[in-house]
């Protein structure tokens, strides 16, 4: 059996699905535009670029609020 994910990652969907859990709990503890973007990259899978387009930000913006919002998560 062969795996796409990278050595020594596991996929687990029970894990990722708890993870998932996890931040919907805690993304409302954040300023709404950190948990709209940390939301659609990291939970939705969401380009960096799409969220620009959809969110009519700038890249810079995005990649602000992505940081913030990640940080204040584990704070």
């Amino acid at each position: 059996m062969t795996s796409t994910n990278p050595p020594g990652l596991i996929r687990d969907d029970a894990v990722a699905k708890l993870s998932c859990d996890c931040l919907d709990l805690l993304l409302p503890t954040l300023p709404p535009e950190q948990a709209i973007v940390v939301r659609a990259i990291d939970m939705d899978g969401a380009s960096p670029q799409s969220v620009v387009e959809r969110l009519g930000l700038s890249l810079d913006a995005v990649t602000r609020n992505l940081a913030l919002g990640r940080q204040g998560l584990t704070d």
